[in-house]
């Protein structure tokens, strides 16, 4: 029975480590990543970037930062989730900082500053989602709820870095098919 108990508890630790939020070297969860992608200059990278960023985004005020001298941009958005994963019903939003790095031939993205509010008061305001146990505690949103609404951060996460590393593959037209 031990031994059963032992598995069991191994498993499900293994399960929770997977969806586990990525946490950078500053204790805050932070999705980051260097892309190579050989031979892009610099200039076309920023001008890539700058182009995601306005196709992606609705509001022009996203970026707060931006310096195509150092080849920095840095935006603050968010987006909408809902109370559990699947489900229907509002739960608020997650807010974020993304800063972008460009150097000749690379890029790097950060993801950052993530945290969840509710406005409308329906399952509270979770906070950083750094934290344990939400911002309004667990009278007001139970665990499996902050824990859905990590899972469903990550998901969005993956999806705006899935979006954003597409629309940093343009490249300009070939100058040697000249007609």
């Amino acid at each position: 029975m031990r031994i059963l108990m032992m598995i069991f508890c191994l498993l499900t630790l293994r399960a929770v480590a997977q969806d586990a939020l990525p946490v950078g070297e500053n204790g805050m969860v932070t999705f980051e990543d260097v892309v190579e992608v050989p031979k892009m200059p610099k200039g076309l990278l920023f001008e890539n970037a700058k182009s995601w960023i306005a196709s992606y985004y609705k509001s022009p005020r996203t970026i707060q930062e931006e310096d195509d001298m150092e080849g920095t941009i840095s935006t603050r958005s968010m987006f909408r989730i809902k109370s559990e994963p699947g489900g229907t019903k509002p739960g608020g939003v997650i807010n974020y900082t993304m800063d972008i790095k460009v150097r000749a031939g690379k890029y790097k993205y950060s993801i950052s500053n993530l945290r969840h509010s509710d406005k409308t008061e329906k399952i509270g305001s979770g906070g950083k989602l750094e934290r344990s146990e939400p911002l309004c505690g667990h009278k007001e949103m139970k665990e499996e709820q902050w824990q859905g609404i990590k899972a469903q951060t990550k998901s969005e996460v993956e999806k705006l870095i899935e979006a954003f590393k597409k629309g940093m593959e343009y490249t300009s037209p070939d100058d040697s098919d000249d007609f």
